[in-house]
């Protein structure tokens, strides 16, 4: 079931940097690129749905991505929350509640958000990865606590659809509009905590 406010955001960013990671490693492998851009941005809108279809919430809102470890999701609506990995920290910004909490990111770490910092080689370690004509499967090959799979689709280059399944059977579909010109620098994942906020440290 779902834990916290925190978890589905989390889990969704890390399928959009697995994927960019992946093009990564199947160039290497010289087969099809699944996604040829160093970057992308762009709009999102995202239900989530229980085991029997009925949707439990849905909101909106913008992402950025930065190969191989820059990465902001926003929600907008409803409610307004902030995920940012700026290469060192991961910040998680809930603008509602005036709190900050930040977390320093172990490349060598286990944990699913912290994969995309691997070297995208392990990913075919970690995951079975199924390839279809318009869209990838990634299947963790051991326990996982956030998801048991992830499918991506695409139109074109571009990803399109991203479907979730919870190791409870719960789901969550993202629908991507995905910019077609995206100038995005390390930079713009900086991330400064306001000075009247209530900052958590865990590292």
């Amino acid at each position: 079931m779902i834990a916290d406010k925190y978890r589905w955001p989390t889990v969704i960013v890390l399928s959009l940097c697995l994927l960019i990671g992946f093009a990564r490693q199947a160039q290497s492998a010289e087969l099809p690129p699944i996604l040829a851009q160093n970057s992308l941005s762009g709009a999102f809108e995202q239900r989530i749905l229980g085991s029997n279809g009925e949707e439990l919430s849905a909101s909106t809102g913008t992402f950025a991505i930065l190969r191989p470890h820059f990465f902001r999701w926003t929600v907008t609506a409803p409610g307004q929350l902030a995920l940012v990995a700026d290469g060192n920290f991961l910040w998680q910004h809930d603008i509602d509640l005036n709190t900050v909490s930040r977390t320093t990111i172990d490349p060598n770490a286990n944990l699913p958000l912290q994969l995309l910092l691997r070297d995208d080689a392990s990913l075919s370690e970690q995951f079975e990865i199924s390839r279809h004509e318009a869209s990838v499967t990634l299947t963790p090959k051991y326990n996982e606590p956030l998801f048991a799979s992830i499918e991506v689709e695409f139109s074109g280059a571009k990803p399109r659809k991203i479907y979730v399944t919870d190791t409870a059977g719960q789901h969550i579909e993202i629908s991507l509009s995905v910019a077609d010109e995206v100038s995005v620098s390390a930079k713009d994942f900086t991330f400064i905590p306001p000075a009247d906020v209530d900052l958590y440290i865990a590292d």
